[in-house]
């Protein structure tokens, strides 16, 4: 029951129609036309709610690396 309600809260699209500025580190090496799609905000298919709680995670555990390594005083920057 309480997974049922979790995933519906995650199927939930939010609507980004801005276009993207910055590159990720893992898309090097991916077709040009894929990476124009994604530029361009061109529609694709929905990520699954375990998809979406997997990158809600890692974006929460990047967070927290920033606060450790501006303590540590060891970021350069948040994206390179």
């Amino acid at each position: 029951m309480l997974k049922e309600l979790i995933d519906e809260e995650y199927s939930i699209v939010a609507e980004d129609t801005k276009k993207r500025t910055n590159f990720h580190a893992s898309e090097a090496g991916n077709c040009r036309r894929k990476l124009f799609y994604r530029f361009n905000k061109v529609p694709t298919e929905p990520f699954s709610p375990q998809v979406k709680r997997m990158f809600e995670a890692g974006h929460n555990f990047e967070d927290r690396l920033f606060v450790i390594f501006t303590k540590l005083g060891i970021l350069i920057d948040r994206e390179i």
